[in-house]
């Protein structure tokens, strides 16, 4: 997921790199990304353990937390309020695409991966459709970095506004 969003991120501005150099410069946020995913599993395992939508609504308000480590560096308590902040005035259309994404995979898992693997041509019917199912999460996690980023951009220019609008008050 870091090193799509990176690469996301390179394309929208222009700035092209390859997938080895997306793949290198995540080895930087492994760290922090693995620190801040913990957390976030922490708290999703308390809120599915003790009621089942509160851990939904963690999950829908903490998706953001990779794209963050990756692309604003900040990482553990920080990245999640950050993408809670970004994902609160969302929160629906961003539980809708990823219901959407939920079933599309488990739908397509159950779909194509249910035939026994015990000839050849069902062993390679396997392996094509674990291709396919990988190129569809790699488009969705394309997606969620878009989200992401449109989300980022859209708040960053509303505090800007707001910024703009307490300086021209205080004059």
């Amino acid at each position: 997921m870091i090193s799509v969003s990176l690469l996301v991120e390179r394309l929208i501005y222009k700035r092209v790199k390859t997938a080895a150099w997306s793949i290198v410069k995540s080895f930087r946020f492994i760290f922090p990304a693995l620190f801040t995913s913990f957390i976030y599993f922490v708290l999703v395992f308390l809120g599915l353990t003790f009621f089942v939508v509160p851990g939904i609504a963690l999950i829908v308000f903490f998706v953001f937390i990779k794209n963050i480590c990756a692309l604003r560096h900040t990482w553990g308590i920080n990245a999640l309020r950050y993408s809670y902040y970004l994902v609160k005035p969302k929160f629906f259309k961003t539980l809708f695409i990823l219901l959407f994404i939920f079933f599309f995979q488990n739908v397509f898992s159950i779909t194509f991966l249910s035939s026994p693997i015990n000839s050849r041509e069902n062993l390679l019917s396997y392996f094509i459709a674990m291709i396919v199912l990988y190129i569809f999460d790699i488009y969705f996690k394309i997606i969620i970095s878009l989200f992401f980023l449109n989300r980022d951009y859209i708040s960053s220019t509303q505090s800007d506004v707001e910024d703009e609008d307490n300086i021209t008050d205080e004059e």
